[in-house]
């Protein structure tokens, strides 16, 4: 069990393991500038299997950590791990405050110049799996960031993911302090279906976009909350919960009809496989509206004419 898996291993001191706790960073090291930005891949030279990437394994050697490369808190890959690495007075202590099942999973932070992926999840987190995360058809990254993870490519970059490119779109096109919420996936790297928040990190003074935080989570008080002894439904109703935005794979479901977190994810249309008229109930829905309307499903469990109340 994630959870248990996560809780068992970080036993609280000085009997247990809290001293090794620790954020981590992983970063590639192929492809990258002076200053480590990374814009840009060799590849097929380069991570076409999981042997064939390179990663940073020493602070000491990371790009901009001779003085002469000083600049700002996130110019380059030394200055951005040094930054981040501040945080762990406070998101350790967060990660250790809730003991229940219902924890976040994890927190990290993506950023825009090299892609690197920075946070904690557990004394159990090992970042070594991110050389086997590869640019598929399953998870879209080709299509969000061609030029750094075409199809085929291994290594995780944290910017070819759709909670990185879809809350970053969000940001900079509607608000700067907009937080995206994901359609369940599957995390990189696990076999965890879950959902994401994520909200755009913006210098103060240049406005620059320097990368997107991520907090990673399963709705389980939200399934139990919704569950048809706790939640007073029509003879024969059924609750939906779907996101305001579908992801690059078009799945905005939550909480549907036969719907579970382990399998795979869907978009609510083809779960429920209704007509026409359910469309506009969709975008009510989506755009936070409320009323009432009728729609007929296919899909052979729910009755010919449900109704749907939005």
């Amino acid at each position: 069990d994630f959870y248990d898996q996560g809780r068992d291993t970080c036993r609280e001191y000085p009997s247990g393991s809290r001293r090794q706790q620790e954020l981590y960073f992983e970063g590639q090291s192929q492809d990258v500038s002076e200053s480590g930005s990374r814009y840009s891949t060799s590849y097929p030279l380069v991570a076409t299997f999981p042997n064939m990437t390179a990663w940073w394994d020493d602070i000491a050697v990371l790009p901009g950590s001779t003085e002469e490369f000083a600049s700002s808190n996130y110019d380059t890959t030394f200055a951005r791990v040094k930054t981040y690495s501040a945080l762990s007075t406070v998101m350790i202590p967060l990660y250790n405050y809730d003991k229940g099942n219902d924890k976040l999973l994890a927190a990290f932070v993506g950023f825009e110049a090299d892609g690197m992926f920075a946070g904690y999840g557990g004394c159990w987190h090992n970042y070594s799996r991110y050389a086997f995360w590869m640019s598929s058809e399953d998870n879209g990254a080709f299509e969000l960031r061609p030029e750094l993870c075409p199809l085929g490519k291994y290594g995780f970059d944290a910017r070819c993911r759709g909670w990185y490119a879809d809350g970053k779109r969000k940001a900079m096109s509607v608000n700067r302090t907009a937080l995206h919420i994901t359609a369940p996936y599957v995390f990189a790297g696990t076999p965890i279906t879950g959902q994401s928040t994520s909200s755009p990190l913006i210098d103060p003074q240049t406005q620059e976009h320097v990368g997107q935080t991520i907090v990673d989570f399963q709705p389980g008080p939200i399934f139990r909350s919704l569950r048809s002894d706790t939640t007073m439904l029509a003879v024969g109703g059924f609750p939906i919960m779907i996101t305001p935005e579908s992801d690059i794979l078009g799945h905005d479901t939550v909480i549907g009809p036969g719907f579970s977190l382990n399998g795979e994810t869907r978009a609510i249309q083809d779960l429920l496989q209704a007509d026409n008229a359910f469309e506009s109930i969709l975008q009510n829905m989506k755009a936070g509206n409320s009323g009432s309307g009728v729609f007929t499903s296919t899909a052979g469990i729910f009755g010919s004419s449900p109704e749907l109340l939005n």
